[in-house]
C-alpha cells in the first residue's frame, strides 16, 4: 500500500511539474524540472519521458522553434533508438523546427538523418514517405527543384499500392504541383493539384485538406481560372478558421491577396491584408507561410507604386535566400530590377537583371525541365494505368459476379445431383441389404433342409438297409442261393455306406473343435477314396491362425468348396485337381485348378443349375467374389473372401 501511494505521488508531481512548462519558456525552467523529477519521480520510465518531450515539441511546433528544438533534444536523451516510435518522430520534429526557424541546411541534414534512422529501425512506408517529402521540401526551399522532384518521386513510390495513405499522397502531390507552378508549367500543375485535392478528401487529416485546397485555389487563379480558384480559396479559408490553423489561414489569405491584386480589387486587397498581417505577427518569422506573405506584400506594394517598400521586403527575402528562400532567387532579382527601373535607378536595375539571368541559367536549365517533363509523362502514364486498372477491376468484379452466380448454379446443380445419387445409392443399398437378407434366409432354409435330409437318411434309409441285410442273412436256406445272397448283401452294405456318407456330408460341419483347413483336408481324403482323380491340397497361414476366420465364413467357404469340387468331379472329366487355401491379413483366398473341360464361367453371369445358383447366393451372403477362367488345358477358380 505504501509503495503504491508513493508511486501515485511521484506521477502527480511529474505531471504537475511538466504541466507548468506550457505556460513558461521551456529552456528557462527545464534544468530545474528535470532535477526535480529525478528526485521525486524515480518510477517514471525513460520511454514515458521521451513521449512527454515529444508531446511538448508538438505543442510548441512552429510557434516557438527554440522550445521545440529543446524539447526534441531532451526527448532524444531518453528515447530507445532501436524503436521507430517515438525516436523517428522526435528526429522529424527537430528537423522541422530548424526548417521553420529558417535554417534550411540544418533542416536538410536532420531530415536525412531521420530518414537513415527510419530505414535502420524498419519504420513503415508512410513514415519513410513523409520524411522523404520533407527532404524534398528542404531542397525546394534551397532552390534545387531537380533534387526536390527526386525526393518527392521517391516519396510517392513508397505509397504506391498502399491503402489508407490518401493524406500522405495528397501532401506529396501538392508539393509537386507547387514545384510545377514555380516552373510556369501551370496546366500540369492544375491537373496534379486536382488529384491532390481528391486524395486529401479521402483522408481524415484536415490540415492536408486545407493545404491542398488553398494551393489548388492559388494555382487555378494563376492559370486563368479565377472563379474556381476563388471558390476553392474561400472553402480553404473557412476550414482553416474552423480548425484554428493559423499558418494555413495565412497561406490562404496570401493567395487571396495575390488574386485580388491581380484583378485590381484594391478594397479586397486591403481587407485581407489587414487580416494577414495580424496573423503574421502570431507566427514565426521564417516559416514558409510568413515568407510567402511577405513576397506577396512586396508585389502588392509594387503594384501600388510603393517600389522602395517593395524592394526593402525583397532585399530582406534575398538576404535569407541561401537558407530560407520561398521563391527562386531569379524571381526575387527580377522583381527588384523592375522596381529599380520604375524608380529610374538603372544601374541597380541592370545589376539585378544580370543576377536574375545568372541565377536563372542555373535554376531553369534544360536538365530540370527535362526532369519535370519526364515526371509529368510518368505521372500521366501512371494515371492512365490506374484508370485501366480501375476499368479492369470493374470488369473483373463483373466477371467475378458472373462466376459467383455460375458457382451458385453449379453448386445447386451439384447438390441436386448429389441428392439424386444419394437417393439412388440408398435405394441400391436397401435393395442389396434386402437381397443379402433373402440370400441368408435362402441359405438358412437350405441348410435346415440338408440337416433334415441327412437325419432322415441316417436314421431312416440307413437303418432300413441294415434291416434288409439282416433279413437276407436269416432267410437264406438253400446253399445254392448263398453266393447270390452274399452278392446282394454286399450291394446293400455298399449302398448303406454310401447313404451314410451322403448323410454325413449333408450335416453342417462343426467348427468349434476343428478348423476350416482340417475339415477341407478330411473331406478331400474321403472324396479321393471314391474317385480316381489325383488331388493336391496346399495351405498357407502366413503366420496367422485358422481360428481367426469367423465360423459363418468358414461354413460358407466349405459349402462353396464342396459344390465346386462336386462340379469339377462330376462334369469336367478332370484327372488332376489342385486346391490352395491361403489366409492373409484381411482376406481368405481359395484357389481350385483342374485339367478338365470348362463347365463354369464367372459367377456374375446368370447360369442354369441349382449348384451354381446356391454358390451365387452363398457368395452374396458373405460378400465374396468368385472368378473362373481358362488357361490352356486348365481351368481356374479363385474365391476371395474379405473379413
Amino acid at each position: 500500500m505504501e509503495k503504491t501511494y508513493m508511486t501515485c505521488v511521484a506521477v502527480l508531481v511529474f505531471v504537475f511539474a511538466f504541466g507548468c512548462v506550457s505556460t513558461q519558456p521551456c529552456s528557462a525552467y527545464s534544468e530545474t524540472y528535470v532535477t526535480h523529477i529525478g528526485k521525486t519521480a524515480p518510477s517514471v520510465s525513460h520511454d514515458s519521458l521521451a513521449r512527454f518531450w515529444l508531446q511538448r515539441s508538438i505543442y510548441y511546433g512552429d510557434n516557438d522553434t527554440d522550445s521545440t528544438i529543446y524539447c526534441c533534444e531532451e526527448g532524444l536523451k531518453y528515447v530507445d533508438s532501436d524503436h521507430s516510435f517515438p525516436y523517428i518522430d522526435l528526429l522529424v520534429n527537430l528537423a522541422s523546427a530548424y526548417f521553420a526557424k529558417g535554417d534550411t541546411d540544418e533542416a536538410l541534414s536532420r531530415h536525412m538523418t531521420a530518414y537513415r534512422e527510419a530505414v535502420r529501425v524498419g519504420s513503415d512506408p508512410v513514415m519513410l514517405s513523409d520524411v522523404l517529402a520533407a527532404v524534398g521540401l528542404d531542397w525546394k526551399r534551397k532552390s534545387e527543384p531537380d533534387s526536390a522532384l527526386f525526393y518527392y518521386n521517391k516519396a510517392l513510390e513508397l505509397l504506391d499500392g498502399l491503402e489508407g495513405v490518401s493524406s500522405s499522397r495528397s501532401h506529396v502531390l501538392t508539393n509537386i504541383a507547387i514545384l510545377f507552378t514555380t516552373s510556369s508549367r501551370l496546366d500540369e500543375a492544375e491537373e496534379i493539384i486536382g488529384e491532390a485535392v481528391n486524395e486529401s478528401l479521402k483522408g481524415n487529416d484536415i490540415e492536408e485538406v486545407i493545404y491542398a485546397a488553398s494551393s489548388a485555389g492559388a494555382i487555378m487563379v494563376k492559370n486563368g481560372n479565377p472563379a474556381a480558384g476563388a471558390e476553392m480559396l474561400h472553402k480553404a479559408l473557412r476550414k482553416s478558421r474552423a480548425q484554428r490553423q493559423l499558418k494555413y489561414e495565412l497561406k490562404t489569405l496570401t493567395y487571396m491577396i495575390a488574386m485580388f491584386n491581380y484583378a485590381g480589387n484594391a478594397d479586397s486587397v486591403v481587407l485581407y491584408d489587414v487580416q494577414a498581417r495580424r496573423l503574421m505577427e502570431q507566427l514565426p518569422a521564417n516559416i514558409p507561410e510568413v515568407l510567402g506573405y511577405k513576397e506577396t506584400e512586396a508585389k502588392v506594394f509594387a503594384s501600388m507604386g510603393r517600389y522602395e517598400e517593395s524592394n526593402r521586403i525583397l532585399t530582406e527575402l534575398k538576404d535569407c535566400s541561401e537558407t530560407s528562400s520561398q521563391s527562386p532567387l531569379d524571381v526575387l532579382y527580377l522583381f527588384m530590377a523592375r522596381n529599380y527601373m520604375a524608380m529610374g535607378m538603372y544601374p541597380e536595375a541592370s545589376e539585378c537583371y544580370e543576377r536574375a539571368w545568372a541565377v536563372s541559367d542555373s535554376l531553369h536549365n534544360d536538365s530540370v525541365q527535362d526532369q519535370l517533363s519526364n515526371w509529368s509523362v510518368k505521372y500521366e502514364t501512371k494515371e492512365k494505368e490506374l484508370e485501366i486498372a480501375r476499368l479492369e477491376d470493374a470488369r473483373l468484379r463483373d466477371a467475378s459476379s458472373r462466376i459467383r452466380w455460375i458457382m451458385v448454379a453449379v453448386f445447386l446443380m451439384m447438390a441436386f445431383i448429389i441428392g439424386v445419387i444419394y437417393y439412388i445409392l440408398k435405394r441400391r443399398s436397401a435393395r442389396r441389404s434386402e437381397e443379402l437378407m433373402m440370400a441368408r434366409r435362402y441359405i438358412e432354409g437350405l441348410e435346415k433342409e440338408r440337416s433334415r435330409l441327412a437325419k432322415d437318411l441316417h436314421d431312416g434309409v440307413c437303418n432300413d438297409l441294415l434291416g434288409i441285410g439282416m433279413i437276407l442273412k436269416n432267410n437264406v436256406k438253400d446253399p445254392g442261393d448263398d453266393e447270390k445272397c452274399q452278392t446282394v448283401l454286399s450291394m446293400v452294405e455298399k449302398l448303406r455306406e454310401d447313404v451314410r456318407y451322403i448323410s454325413h456330408e449333408l450335416m453342417p460341419p462343426e467348427f468349434r473343435s476343428t478348423s476350416l483347413d482340417e475339415i477341407m483336408e478330411s473331406y478331400i481324403r474321403k472324396f479321393s477314396r471314391h474317385s480316381e482323380i489325383s488331388f493336391r491340397f496346399l495351405k498357407h497361414t502366413n503366420g496367422l491362425s485358422w481360428k481367426n476366420i469367423p465360423d459363418n465364413i468358414s461354413y460358407e467357404v466349405y459349402r462353396i468348396f464342396q459344390e465346386l469340387l462336386s462340379n469339377v468331379v462330376c462334369h469336367s472329366g478332370a484327372r488332376s485337381v489342385s486346391i490352395e487355401l491361403s489366409l492373409l491379413d484381411k482376406e481368405l483366398r481359395l484357389e481350385l485348378h483342374d485339367n478338365g473341360r470348362t463347365r463354369m464361367k464367372n459367377s456374375g453371369n446368370n447360369e442354369r443349375g441349382i449348384g451354381l445358383a446356391v454358390i451365387h447366393e452363398r457368395l452374396k451372403a458373405i460378400g465374396a467374389s468368385l472368378e473362373a477362367k481358362e488357361d490352356g488345358q486348365w481351368q481356374h477358380f479363385v474365391l476371395v473372401i474379405p473379413f
